[in-house]
């Protein structure tokens, strides 16, 4: 079965997760990576195989370089696609490849996905809820939990957070927006940790692209990310200078700016190291951000 795609309504039947039948001994790290990958693949919605076939071929020896136990990736046509971006990547099995649709309803062409080498105990996408005014945010998250050690689950969500475009007529603000979609993974995440608690101490992971900088005076009033800090979460790439963590080069009257981010909470978990990839527009108009968490 390629994926699970289990709404937070069914939540009663992940009251016991199933262990998988056999979890790592003693992993005291995890090397995670998120990367918006550009309409992969192709670069474009109407890209031709030609197109495609460059594209996958730029991105995967990249992925593998990356060697991630973790991967997180957004603005990925569908299942097909994401298994092809994993597939140079020894051991990376591709876990769930969400099915947003779009306004009309159609499944769109701008996916998140998350690949593993880690134990899978479930995976699955779901789109963004109406909000309290009755807007329904486009997109939403793909989910995974994972056995990292015997007694140790990490829950890891894969984003892409409203862009930085003119909203549509009588839509809400984009920050409005982004904040609505960072309360409604917070909640997700904590009715998450306490269905998979029976498996162990979580470790929850937030990343990919929110469109936000914590970093860029233009976002300075902007709630988003912090709401994420408030509610006790890390910064992984706080550890690196603001030009370290550049996630998106600077083109035409764009500056350059940290859009993609990766957030972690856990009692015991800290982050050893953390990096933002160094690659050009071949492979994407994003760079990946990647940390290493380890546990006492």
């Amino acid at each position: 079965m390629r994926r699970f795609l289990l709404p937070l309504a069914a939540l009663a039947l992940l009251l016991v997760p199933r262990a998988p039948a056999q979890a790592p001994a003693g992993k005291a790290q995890v090397r995670i990576s998120f990367w918006n990958l550009e309409w992969f693949p192709g670069h474009k919605p109407e890209a031709s195989p030609a197109e495609q076939a460059e594209h996958a071929a730029t991105v995967q020896p990249e992925v593998a370089k990356l060697a991630p136990d973790v991967m997180g990736m957004s603005e990925i046509r569908n299942w097909d696609a994401a298994a092809l971006a994993v597939a140079k990547t020894p051991g990376l099995a591709l876990n769930v490849c969400a099915q947003f649709h779009d306004k009309d309803g159609n499944v769109a062409l701008q996916q998140c996905a998350i690949a593993s080498r880690l134990p899978c105990l479930g995976a699955w996408g779901e789109d963004w809820k109406k909000d309290a005014a009755g807007f329904k945010p486009r997109r939403g998250f793909a989910f995974a939990a994972y056995q990292a050690a015997p007694g140790r689950v990490l829950l890891v969500y894969s984003v892409h957070f409203k862009s930085n475009r003119r909203p549509d007529p009588g839509e809400p603000p984009n920050e409005n927006v982004r904040l609505e979609m960072s309360r409604q993974l917070l909640a997700h995440s904590r009715a998450m940790q306490a269905a998979y608690a029976p498996m162990g101490e979580a470790t929850t992971v937030f990343g990919g692209d929110f469109n936000t900088s914590l970093d860029d005076s233009r976002f300075g009033r902007e709630q988003t990310l912090h709401e994420i800090l408030r509610a006790g979460y890390t910064w992984a790439l706080a550890i690196l200078g603001p030009h370290e963590r550049i996630s998106m080069p600077g083109h035409g009257r764009y500056p350059p700016a940290t859009f993609d981010h990766i957030f972690f909470l856990g009692n015991r978990a800290r982050v050893a190291s953390a990096a933002a990839g160094t690659t050009g527009p071949e492979c994407s108009d994003h760079r990946s951000v990647s940390a290493v968490l380890e546990w006492k």
